[in-house]
Formats: C-alpha cells, structure tokens, sequence
C-alpha cells in the first residue's frame, strides 16, 4: 500500500531534523573543541570538511546504487550508519580519530539524503512537491532551532562530546518509522547495465582534489601541494566528463544539464550554499572568540537564523506551488540571493561598530532571505528532470548543496587568513580585518548565486516559448 503524505513526510522529517540538528550541534561546539584540543579555526576546518566531503563525493555513487537496491534500504542504511557513527564521534579521545569518524558519518547522511529527496516526489503527487519541500525545510529549521542553544548547553556544561549521542535515540527511532511505513523495494536487477565505478572514482578524485587543494592555500609552505591537487582534481572532472559522454550506462545522465532552468538553477544552489557555509563555520568563532560571548550565548544568537527561515519557508513552499509552469520561481529565488547579498554588506559596513544588533539583524535578513530561495529553487530542480533519471538526478540535487558547503568551508578559511595574517585562536582575538574578508566573500558569493538565478528565469521563458510553438 502506498504511504500517506503524513507518513513520507514523517520519515524523511526525522532526517532531516537530525541531520540539521546535527550540523548546528557541531557547528557551535567547534570553538570549544579548538580550545580543548589546542588547534586554531583552519585545523578545526577538517571537523566540518571531511564530513562535507564524504557527502558530496559519495552522492552521485549513492544515487545510482539507490536505482538498484531501492530507496528503503538505502534510507535505512543511511539512518543506521549515520547513528553508528555519532555514537563513534563521542567517544573519540583526539582531533584525528574524530575527523575520520566524521568522514564515515557524512556517508550516513549521504545514504540518508539521496533516499529522503527521492522519496519525496515518488510517493507525493506533483503539485504538493513544493510544500513537501517546505515542510522539509521547516522541519529542518527546527532542528536548527534546536541545535544552536542545545549545542551550547551541552558543550558548556557536559562537554563538546555530548552533543553527538543526541543522534543515536533519533536514527534509532527513524529506522523504525521506515522500516514500518514504507514499502518493501521492488526493483528489478536483471538486465541492468554495470555500475560505472570509473565514473565514480573520478568525480571522488575530482571533488577531492579540488577542494583538498583549495584548503591547502591557507599554509604558505603548501602552495605547490595546493597547486597539484588542484590540478589533480581539474584534470579528474575533465576525464569525468569525457568518460560518461562515451559509455552506454553513465553514472550521471548528462543530458540533464541540457536543460537551462535545471542547469542554471543548480549553479545558484551551489553558489547559494557556498555562501551558507562560510557565514555558518565562521560566525560560532566570531561570537565566541572574537566577540566574547559564552558557548550558550553563541547557540542562542545562532539561532535567530533558524527561527526567521522556519516561520517563512512553509509560506514560500505554498507560494511556490501556486506558480504553474515555473515561470515565477526564478524571481522568488532571484529576490532571495539580492536580499543575502544585501544582508552581507550591512554586516560588512556595521562590523566595527562595538554592538551585539548588527549580528542580530544580519542572521534575521539572511533567514528571510534563504526562506525565498530554498524551496522555490529546490521544486525548479527537481521538476525539471525525467522521471527515469529522478534518483541520479536528485543525487546531482543533493551533491550541489554539499559541494557548496564543502568549498565555503576551505575558503572561509583562506579568506580570513588572506586578510588578518594569521589564524584565529582562543588567544588572538584582534583580526576584524580577517571577517571583514570573509563576510565580503560572503556577499560575492551570493551575488554569483543571484545571477544564475536570474539566468534560470531566462531560460524558463526560453524553454516555455519553445514547448508553446511544438
């Protein structure tokens, strides 16, 4: 029997509010765990990249095994693997045990993830995508909400370990929900072609090479390392591309990216997200180390962010629905990425001022902002794909969003470095000039995002004059 709305939503909910949850937990911890472990903002970068890593490197293979062996298991492993390594992550004694856990975490969500975004328009009719989205997002921005204050509680008072066993109770209780609500995978493995795991090792080492050698810029004695990683991972997607347009089975069906509003939409996702990542690593490091604030106060400004996108997101989702044909969500998402760029600015003008408000009203604007963006941009990507490519092509979705977050993290860090000389530790606290770098990338970044966006409205009148004349 096929799942209600509730229920689908129920089980892809629960992930996505653990797994933001999650993200936000961390995301405040970091500055307490440098100063327990004696390391300055870019080697706690690897807390972060690694497991950003493994999710956008492992995608792509996850979206086409998830074809093959169907959306239950993979949601199941992924909510299984996912706690495994949460409990892991809590009980490591040092920095480099617990990036390694973090890495086998982020192939969690990877399996989570792909599964969630696919279940979503397989079991849920079209016109209620967009507010599925939304409810997602909602649902997600509450464990944002959560994440922030309840990180800095836990951190300051039971320790930087104790916010990853808040997993463990979740994904336990998600793969129950799944294992009881949705169907079992009927998937037909006779006939199928071999998977491309040439494909796949090269978009591994073309991610990785890329955003391996981008991080390696902050040391100056590693300019040649960077240099040749960087050309590693160029050289990879180069071969990457030449590979899939030449076998009969691809792991990406690259055709997808024929399309304009789906193309160009993905690159304000990517640019949107890159943006999301540097504001999101570095503002815990500014309002604690900076700006003095305890780790609680850290969680309770982070989460105005939150609060503004979970009020507003369910409203765009709905509004989003109500624009047939696609035509009008190219300018809400347009109109979202202006408003970040514009918020970044005022936080760039107002960071000499010796005052807390600046911070406030940046994070309530660039809530409102990505409330604008997200849905509106998420149904034009996911709308905009044959139904026979919609796992890989949900993959390419998911992939975006963390290849996004994967490089705005290195590049956060170079950016500060670039600017104030050296990193920032619990002990050097003078470098505004470095966030007044950073938060300028920011707004760049976002100026990028807004320009595909645009670009995708473009193409949506294009490719609806097209289909009008056929």
């Amino acid at each position: 029997m096929k799942p209600t709305f509730v229920a689908v939503l129920a089980c892809v909910g629960v992930g996505t509010f653990m797994s933001r949850l999650d993200a936000y937990i961390v995301s405040v911890a970091l500055p307490s765990m440098g100063e327990v472990f004696g390391r300055d903002m870019g080697a706690m970068s690897g807390v972060m990249l690694f497991y950003l890593l493994a999710l956008a490197s492992s995608m792509l293979i996850i979206g086409s095994l998830g074809d093959r062996f169907g959306l239950r298991r993979t949601i199941l492993a992924g909510y299984g693997l996912f706690s495994a390594m949460s409990l892991l992550c809590s009980l490591t004694p040092g920095l480099d045990m617990l990036i390694a856990a973090r890495f086998l975490q982020g192939l969690g969500a990877a399996l989570l993830l792909v599964a969630s975004y696919s279940l979503v328009p397989t079991f849920i009719k079209a016109k209620r995508v967009g507010s599925a989205i939304g409810m997602m997002n909602m649902v997600g921005s509450l464990g944002v909400l959560l994440g922030a204050p309840l990180g800095g509680v836990m951190t300051q008072w039971l320790g930087w370990e104790s916010v990853f066993l808040v997993n463990v109770p979740l994904g336990l209780t998600a793969m129950g929900l799944c294992w009881h609500t949705l169907p079992p995978d009927s998937v037909c493995r006779t006939g199928r072609p071999a998977f491309d795991w040439l494909g796949a090792l090269l978009s591994m080492a073309g991610l990785w090479g890329v955003v391996l050698g981008l991080d390696l810029l902050r040391k100056a004695d590693s300019a040649t390392s960077a240099a040749m990683w960087g050309a590693t991972g160029i050289a990879c997607l180069i071969a990457f591309v030449w590979h899939e347009r030449r076998i009969a089975a691809p792991l990406v069906d690259l055709d997808l990216f024929m399309n304009p509003v789906f193309s160009y939409a993905l690159l304000a996702k990517v640019f949107a997200f890159i943006q999301m990542s540097i504001q999101g690593y570095v503002m815990p490091f500014y309002l604690d180390w900076s700006r003095g604030y305890t780790t609680q106060g850290t969680g309770a400004v982070l989460a105005i962010f939150p609060v503004i996108l979970s009020i507003v997101a369910p409203y765009a989702g709905r509004l989003s629905d109500r624009n047939e044909g696609g035509v009008p969500l190219p300018v809400l998402t347009t109109l979202g990425m202006t408003g970040s760029v514009l918020a970044s600015g005022f936080f760039v003008m107002t960071l000499d001022l010796d005052a807390n408000w600046p911070t406030c009203v940046f994070l309530a604007l660039s809530g409102l902002s990505y409330a604008f963006f997200l849905s509106p941009n998420a149904k034009l990507i996911l709308t905009n794909m044959p139904e026979r490519s919609r796992a890989v092509g949900t993959s390419i979705f998911t992939t975006a969003t963390n290849v996004g977050m994967a490089i705005g993290v290195p590049l956060a860090v170079l950016m500060f470095h670039l600017a104030g000389g050296e990193s920032i530790t619990a002990q050097n606290v003078d470098n505004l000039k470095g966030f007044k770098s950073v938060y300028t990338a920011n707004a760049l970044c976002g100026l990028v995002a807004a320009g595909f966006a645009l670009a995708s409205l473009r193409g949506s009148y294009r490719r609806q004059k097209t289909h009008g004349k056929s």
